[in-house]
């Protein structure tokens, strides 16, 4: 009996071991599937940020597009009757010309070429539907008496060509021009420069178509002419 009490089983080694290993096996599956666990809960937080980011990307660049408004076509105006405005223009000018007395007109034929603000007096005299014509008129101020002289001469010869194409007989047309002049005392006064003179057969044999001859030659031409010794 004795014996049978000492003879105690102790464990052997290889079984001490066996379990031991299959103590740590368990271990590593264990850590390893929680691993696993939180690992694949990381990605699904991280693959749904980047998803919210790039949302949130695409809805700053999109911009709106605007709608152009498409402008409402014009409609074609209709072109205004011009000719009917330039007939009734026409016909209210005949109107004034008609309403003009002879003496007007033969007025208004001078103020085409010496302007009634230099003219100081006008003279239209009517004989049996012929008109005489007796006009003083101040000369154009210039750099020169030669050039003074040019101008009144100028000024003659024009408004007798276009008196020659009026619808009034001119049977005698005399010009006075006049410029402020110095006397010995020093006064200045308005004196005649130039004066010329035409019959009505003289105006109407004028060549028109030479004026420049008319006017260096106005002295030989007028029936009458008389010119300031500084004017000639």
């Amino acid at each position: 009996m004795a014996e049978k009490k000492n003879e105690q089983k102790t464990p052997s080694k290889s079984s001490t071991f066996l379990g031991c290993g299959c103590l740590t096996f368990i271990i590593i599956i264990l850590f390893g599937g929680c691993a696993a666990l939180f690992g694949s809960g990381d990605e699904e937080v991280t693959e749904e940020n980047n998803q919210e980011e790039v949302l949130e990307e695409s809805e700053e660049t999109e911009e709106p597009t605007e709608v152009e408004e498409s402008e409402p076509e014009e409609e074609p105006v209709p072109e205004e009757d011009t000719n009917e405005e330039d007939n009734e223009v026409a016909g209210e000018v005949e109107e004034v010309e008609e309403d003009l007395t002879p003496e007007e007109e033969i007025e208004s034929i001078i103020n085409e070429t010496i302007e009634s603000e230099r003219i100081t007096e006008l003279n239209i005299n009517e004989y049996e539907g012929n008109y005489e014509i007796d006009m003083v008129f101040e000369a154009s101020e210039n750099f020169s008496s030669n050039m003074i002289a040019n101008g009144i001469r100028r000024d003659m010869i024009d408004a007798t060509l276009d008196l020659q194409g009026s619808d009034h007989y001119i049977s005698y047309l005399l010009f006075t021009a006049t410029l402020p002049l110095t006397d010995d005392a020093g006064n200045e006064s308005p004196g005649q420069v130039m004066s010329a003179s035409f019959n009505g057969e003289t105006i109407q044999e004028l060549n028109a178509d030479n004026e420049i001859f008319l006017y260096d030659n106005i002295e030989n031409v007028a029936d009458g002419f008389s010119a300031h010794p500084e004017f000639r």
